[in-house]
């Protein structure tokens, strides 16, 4: 009895000793519906995501909140650990260790009006040209629709004009996220006035990432590589991803 008691504190001492805070960088602009504070507490798809992920392997996740190109510039420098949605370049994994797959995705959407005629749209941008577009001034939403320069977009300064621009008829089809905008008409009381198209226009994968310059050890890297894998086949995971409108 003395013997298994002795070998379950030198385990839990081993666990903890192997526990660490890891420093996360987060821009200082609510993204609703992948990270956002309330109350002094941090929330979002991701947030629940890199939560679920932590608290398994007995990681505590600091969150440090900066300008976004700040977020950047530290996760590069290292001195802040891990970001927890970044969409993957050539560039960035100079600097960034990605896990191997994404846990969330940033979509753009087709959006209408549900009162005016069904838009049939298959992927080909080139039979919308009738229609005029509007979609958040300075938000990409993959190159096919960036580089459209043959269609007719107004740009707009946040997602609640984008919604009223839409909804006044001013324009045709608006393009966004589908979660963010779902939850931004939500919050405005016209979730059942538009439409999303089933087709998407972009399907960007987001990651979690590690600083090649922190002090984070390979062996962490690597067990959440193995736990997002099993992770993103569970229920929990479903969960959080209909909790914020994602499914």
């Amino acid at each position: 009895m003395k013997t298994s008691l002795i070998f379950l504190i030198f385990i839990n001492f081993c666990l903890s000793s192997y526990s660490m805070e890891i420093n996360v960088g987060i821009s200082d602009k609510d993204y609703y519906p992948y990270y956002f504070e309330k109350d002094n507490k941090m929330y979002g798809a991701s947030i629940e995501i890199a939560e679920q992920l932590a608290n398994k392997l007995g990681h505590n996740l600091i969150y440090k909140r900066y300008p976004f190109a700040r977020v950047i510039n530290y996760i590069s420098s290292g001195e802040i650990d891990m970001v927890i949605l970044y969409i993957k370049s050539k560039e960035r994994e100079k600097y960034a260790h990605y896990l191997d797959i994404p846990h969330i995705y940033e979509s753009s959407s087709i959006i209408y009006k549900k009162t005016r005629d069904e838009i049939f749209f298959e992927g080909n941008l080139n039979k919308l040209k009738k229609y005029n577009f509007a979609n958040v001034r300075g938000y990409s939403h993959g190159a096919t629709y960036d580089n459209a320069t043959f269609l007719s977009k107004t740009f707009v300064k946040n997602e609640t004009q984008l919604i009223k621009v839409l909804l006044a008829e001013r324009i045709d089809i608006a393009i966004g996220n589908k979660a963010v905008i779902y939850s931004k008409a939500k919050e405005l009381g016209v979730q059942n006035e538009i439409i999303f198209h089933r087709t998407k226009i972009d399907d960007g994968p987001c990651y979690l990432a590690f600083s090649k310059k922190s002090n984070i050890d390979k062996e962490v890297i690597t067990s959440f590589n193995n736990s997002i894998k099993e992770f993103v086949k569970s229920e929990k995971y479903k969960s959080i991803l209909k909790k914020y409108n994602f499914l």
